[in-house]
This record gives structure tokens, sequence and C-alpha cells, in this order.
């Protein structure tokens, strides 16, 4: 039998096993356990501009209010503790920039592409994304993707110490909103994923 590879060499076959966490998780991945996911390294390739977003903000929201799980919406107890509670955005609308990730990629690369000043403050997203969610209440179609795919932003927490990514997802199975929050590099996304950034 001829081999398929006949270029690969055994340096280039152990460097592979190392990346995918030696020769357990090799086996694993081989029994269908495991899911292999690339994440572009490229800058400049993983962002498709789909356009800008206007977000007509629905009066004085009272965050811990809004963003308590009910029929409709989930939300993760961490998302309360970092970014509810600053409810002191004065402006009645806003502007966002809208991306589709045209290949999986990690936090830091997606970032990369974004506007430097692309982070939003826990007040200010925590009034867009309540007025997106309402908008769509019910899984409508509208600037979030309903179709069961991510929509990323990254947000900085209330405190103003950290930026963290914070996911909004359709989950028609429950039919209400997700919304969860993931510290910067804890994990790829796929492509198809939304990416919204604040200007």
């Amino acid at each position: 039998m001829v081999a398929k590879y006949q270029d690969l060499t055994v340096g280039q076959m152990e460097a592979v096993v190392n990346m995918m966490g030696g020769m357990e998780k090799l086996h694993a991945t081989l029994r269908g356990e495991y899911t292999l996911t690339l994440i572009a390294k490229a800058v400049g390739t993983l962002l498709q501009v789909v356009g800008k977003v206007a977000v007509a903000l629905k009066g004085k929201l009272v965050s811990s209010e809004f963003f308590t799980t009910r029929d409709g919406i989930f939300v993760v107890n961490s998302f309360q503790e970092l970014f509810v509670g600053d409810d002191n955005s004065t402006v009645d609308s806003f502007v966002l920039s809208k991306c589709l990730l045209t290949m999986s990629a990690c936090d830091s690369n997606i970032r990369k592409e974004l506007p430097e000043n692309h982070v939003f403050t826990s007040s200010e997203f925590c009034q867009v994304i309540a007025s997106m969610i309402t908008s769509q209440w019910d899984g409508k179609e509208g600037d979030l993707l309903s179709n069961g795919y991510a929509n990323i932003f990254y947000v900085q927490d209330k405190n103003k110490k950290r930026v963290f990514t914070v996911l909004v997802r359709w989950n028609s199975d429950d039919r209400e909103f997700c919304v969860r929050v993931w510290g910067l590099g804890g994990r790829g996304w796929r492509a198809g994923r939304a990416v919204f950034s604040r200007n």
C-alpha cells in the first residue's frame, strides 16, 4: 500500500501529535470523541463587513430587571455579576458595526481586525443588547443572528478592570435568547458567527 502523504516526515507527524495534546488525544480523535477545529492566525481576512446597525434604545433600562432568567431569556450568573447595575448611559440611539467571521478564529485574532475603540462599556452594552433582544423577542429576524449561531461582543466589566467576550445566541429548542460570558481566549469561534463592535 502506498502512503497517501509520502512527503510527510516523522518530525512533522510528531509535531501534529504534540499540537493535538499527545497520543491519547490523537486516538480519541480517531475514535470520534473529539473534533478538530482549525483556528486561523491570518490577520486581515477573518471578518466580512456586513455594515452599520442603528439601534434605537427603548427608554431608561433597569438592567437588573431585564437581565434575569425568565421565559424568553436565559442569563448566566456571571453576566449579572460583571455587567449589570451600571445604568448610567444617557444616549437614545447607538450605531454598531456588524461583521461575519469568514473562518474559525480566536478572540485575539478577531480583535486585531476590529476598530481600536471596539469594546463596549457595561452600561452601553446592556442598553444596546436589551433593545436588540426586545426587537427580536421570540426569535424574530433582525440584526442579531437568530439561526442558533453566536453573536459576539467585547465588553468591559462594570468595574472597568477586564474585557470579556459576551455571547448572545437564540436557542430555538428552548425558545429563548442565551446571554453568556467567556474570558478572552477561552475558546475559538467558528465561521458564520456575527461580531459586533461599537464603531
